[in-house]
């Protein structure tokens, strides 16, 4: 029985695949930004990657807003060594759609 690529994807997550590192992320993407961990987040777009991709520049698009809000030094959520309240530019992720290609892409790896 042939599976189809959702299929894939879905057994392929049960199987420990690679998660996303934040290498992946490139100029341009759109990412989520948190002020904070459990707040709703926003939409931003990268401007620039710093250093061995540990922090980002995002143009911060919040609702109800016409002005772009930009951020330097924005930390991954996923980084261990900076604690939530220290990050006063607040932290980025990737989106779910980016997280589920991802998925799709190593399921059809396999």
């Amino acid at each position: 029985m042939n599976m189809t690529v959702t299929e894939k994807a879905d057994k392929s997550v049960s199987k420990k695949s690679p998660a996303l590192s934040t290498s992946d992320v490139l100029i341009g993407d759109t990412v989520l930004w948190f002020v904070s961990p459990g707040v709703s987040p926003s939409p931003a777009v990268v401007t620039s990657v710093g250093q061995n991709f540990r922090t980002l520049s995002l143009a911060i698009l919040h609702p109800n807003h016409t002005n772009i809000d930009p951020r330097d030094g924005v930390f991954h959520v996923g980084d261990k060594d900076v604690h939530p309240a220290d990050s006063d530019s607040g932290l980025w992720d990737f989106t779910d759609s980016q997280k589920k290609l991802h998925e799709t892409l190593i399921a059809l790896s396999m």
